[in-house]
């Protein structure tokens, strides 16, 4: 059942296309309604996102200058935070939002994809991140969206999270979730999800 989401957007995406187009949605909305909009991501990625910005904006460029869009480097961020990845990405965020208020923007809107250690599983590591996320999101006016990459992800753990979610946008479709499903039916969890049936 689609649905409006609330401020922590759990996305599972197959192709860079499809996280570009959810992060565009929210940043389009947010940068018309004066809102900060921060992209953590690879090079690449944050060349697409301002290309495409600019077929609708004209004055891209000052947004930069004037940090209300703000594109950052994915690998250098992540890589200043090695040793403890999840408190320094919240205390990150936070300095974020006192900066956006002092600097006169309503709130924030946050994309990137959550990060991975090396001395963690993969599903420990991001369970945990989305955990922290969850908490500082309550406490929180900014709009977070978590993207998942689904062929780089164990298929339990993304089940594991969409479990953890009232909303979830899948594929760059919005949805809400009505119902728990056990940890190896993931392939029939979107199937169900996306069918928009009860």
């Amino acid at each position: 059942m689609k649905s409006q989401l609330h401020n922590h957007i759990f996305s599972i995406f197959r192709y860079p296309k499809e996280q570009l187009h959810v992060t565009l949605q929210y940043f389009v909305k947010g940068l018309i309604e004066n809102q900060k909009c921060v992209y953590i991501a690879d090079e690449k990625s944050r060349n697409n996102l301002e290309a495409e910005l600019k077929i609708t904006f004209d004055n891209v460029d000052e947004m930069i200058s004037k940090k209300q869009l703000v594109l950052i480097d994915s690998e250098l961020l992540y890589s200043k935070n090695e040793a403890q990845p999840r408190t320094e990405m919240i205390k990150f965020a936070k300095e974020i939002e006192k900066q956006a208020e002092k600097d006169g923007f309503d709130k924030v809107v946050f994309s990137g994809v959550p990060h991975l250690s090396k001395d963690e599983k993969i599903e420990d590591e991001v369970l945990k991140y989305e955990q922290m996320i969850d908490e500082f999101s309550k406490k929180s006016r900014s709009t977070i969206i978590c993207n998942c990459n689904e062929t780089i992800f164990q298929k339990d753990t993304l089940l594991k999270l969409i479990n953890k979610h009232k909303f979830i946008i899948i594929y760059g479709e919005k949805y809400k979730i009505d119902k728990k499903f056990l940890p190896s039916d993931y392939i029939e969890a979107i199937e169900f999800i996306l069918s928009d049936k009860k």
